[in-house]
């Protein structure tokens, strides 16, 4: 969802008015948002990946996050992330309430993220619903906010 309102300018879609909307819904009608550092990590490396695609002459992606080529783009990044928190609430996992043994039972069947699947697990935790556009998690047991068509379906 964070992509698609506050991504890197060149990638917007259809579906960022819709995720907009409902950030503008969810806050309009006192709705709690809530974010952890991973998501944040998983917006900051999918955002500055995209850019790298986008903009770059280097041929490794390390090549140009360590360049100077790089500093804008980590000055935006910082920016969006900034305001992303000015709509949320922190909710770091707790790890007393993660069962990473049930977590990695499914990681160990290579089908799966592990961050999807402890997103999954701090929301079933916390009893939250996820904000995503993934379609990873159809399959994770977690109830969803989303404009994918795919997820929809199910």
């Amino acid at each position: 969802m964070w992509l698609y309102i506050y991504g890197p300018i060149g990638w917007p879609d259809q579906k960022s008015g819709i995720y907009s909307r409902a950030l503008r819904e969810i806050r309009n009608s006192n709705g709690t948002i809530y974010i952890n550092c991973m998501i944040i990590s998983e917006f900051i490396n999918a955002f500055s990946r995209i850019e790298f695609k986008q903009q770059t002459t280097y041929s490794h992606f390390k090549e140009f996050r360590n360049s100077l080529s790089f500093r804008p783009v980590a000055e935006d990044i910082a920016s969006n992330v900034k305001k992303i928190l000015r709509n949320t609430l922190a909710c770091d996992s707790d790890l007393k309430v993660i069962d990473l043994p049930e977590i990695m039972r499914f990681f160990e069947q290579g089908k799966y993220d592990f961050n999807d699947l402890l997103f999954a697990e701090i929301c079933r935790a916390k009893g939250l619903m996820f904000v995503t556009h993934d379609k990873d998690f159809s399959e994770l047991g977690v109830e969803i906010l989303t404009a994918n068509e795919k997820l929809l379906r199910r």
